[in-house]
């Protein structure tokens, strides 16, 4: 996603839930008994798409802000933090792919170089409680996707680049749990780069979110997987750029009288 790009959601189609339903209680008063206007609207219900993207924010997907990059542990939504990384332009070869900068992951601690830790991780977390209604059906998910790139190296060269969503009950400003009881589910999707400058890998991974989730954390990270350094530059030219997260929420039907209405809409999630 580029820089402060929203999600949009599918105003229009809501709407027009809203505005069938409020057709169906106007037609059981009118008709008394005569039920073929609700058999139509049913059935147009039934064929319109039930899923709608939301309308959350993602913070900075392309790196061209670099004061949403921050190091240590992240507490709270809007920024980018984790393990020291660099916003860099164009270096090793490499071209950004997507605007003027890019990330290179450098360390796998947030104080230097590490022989404990294998993984050079950015995290940032979408706020999910205003959407609660949603995501309490468990139909709710969300894909996450990343561009990935680094140099050829020597026989030491890291290869691996990780991509993971967890998510969350709770606050962020509780991540993490030291043995995460509050986490409701996860996954991590892993690619082994080529090594060509020229070309980008893409990486993605899915979740369903479940019923619970109050916020979830999106997890970036080049990993040690071929030769764990425990000093200097752990990461001799390994890259990111573009992430794009989306979030998909069934369309949010209000309590209506006419139970068959609602009854129509949660059997074609």
């Amino acid at each position: 996603m580029k820089d402060d790009e929203l999600i949009w959601p599918s105003l229009f189609r809501e709407c027009v839930y809203k505005f069938f339903i409020n057709m169906c209680h106007l037609s059981s008063n009118l008709y008394h008994g005569d039920n073929a206007l609700k058999y139509v609207i049913i059935v147009f219900l039934i064929f319109l798409p039930l899923n709608v993207n939301s309308s959350i924010t993602f913070v900075n997907g392309s790196f061209e802000d670099t004061t949403s990059l921050q190091i240590g542990r992240p507490y709270g939504v809007g920024y980018w933090c984790g393990d020291i990384c660099e916003v860099v332009e164009a270096m090793d070869g490499i071209v950004p792919y997507d605007g003027n900068q890019m990330v290179k992951f450098v360390n796998s601690t947030t104080y230097g170089p590490s022989s404990s830790s294998v993984a050079s991780q950015l995290y940032q977390f979408i706020n999910l409680a205003d959407y609660q209604a949603y995501i309490e059906t468990g139909e709710a998910q969300v894909t996450v996707s990343f561009y990935v790139n680094r140099i050829p190296g020597d026989s030491e060269m890291d290869t691996e680049f990780e991509v993971g969503i967890d998510a969350f009950a709770g606050g962020p400003g509780n991540y993490p749990n030291s043995n995460y009881t509050t986490r409701m589910d996860s996954v991590l999707v892993g690619c082994l780069s080529n090594g060509d400058v020229a070309t980008w890998e893409r990486i993605q991974a899915e979740l369903t979110i479940p019923a619970g989730t109050d916020y979830l954390c999106i997890i970036i990270s080049a990993v040690e997987n071929v030769y764990n350094d425990g000093s200097l530059i752990e990461f001799d030219g390994q890259y990111c750029d573009f992430v794009e997260v989306n979030v998909f929420l069934p369309v949010a039907v209000e309590k209506s009288s006419w139970g068959m209405i609602k009854k129509v809409i949660n059997s074609h999630p």
